[in-house]
């Protein structure tokens, strides 16, 4: 079923509009800010569908109107999920994490696990519970 159905079901713009919409709403308060967060995750999630078209492995298709249409991008040429252009992609993307963390004092931890967040940027313990 994953072979099959993941870049079909998960990798189109209605499940970027859905995903989107979703994170943006839990994650903060007021109307500008969501709608802020919610184009920032939509950019995010669209960076993804170029990043498997070039390096999920040849063949995989993105059905980007889906459940719409069935017309499929696919990158005959792409690399290999395993390849080392996908590993120095990662590679970068980590340092750049790193980097952020170290300048800005921030890392993608801050809304999900604030107290990890705290210890690693700044130095200070995690309280810890009784």
């Amino acid at each position: 079923a994953y072979q099959r159905w993941h870049h079909v079901a998960c990798h189109n713009l209605p499940f970027c509009i859905f995903a989107s919409g979703v994170l943006a709403a839990i994650g903060q308060k007021s109307f500008a800010r969501r709608a802020a967060i919610f184009v920032l995750y939509a950019g995010l999630f669209h960076l993804h569908l170029l990043m498997d078209y070039f390096g999920s492995g040849q063949g995989w298709p993105i059905v980007y109107l889906w459940p719409f249409s069935d017309f499929r991008f696919v990158n005959w040429q792409a690399w290999e999920l395993s390849s080392w252009q996908n590993t120095v992609a990662a590679g970068a993307l980590l340092a750049i994490t790193v980097a952020i963390a170290i300048v800005r004092k921030r890392t993608p931890l801050e809304l999900l696990m604030p107290s990890l967040d705290t210890k690693l940027t700044r130095g200070r313990d995690i309280p810890q519970r009784s």
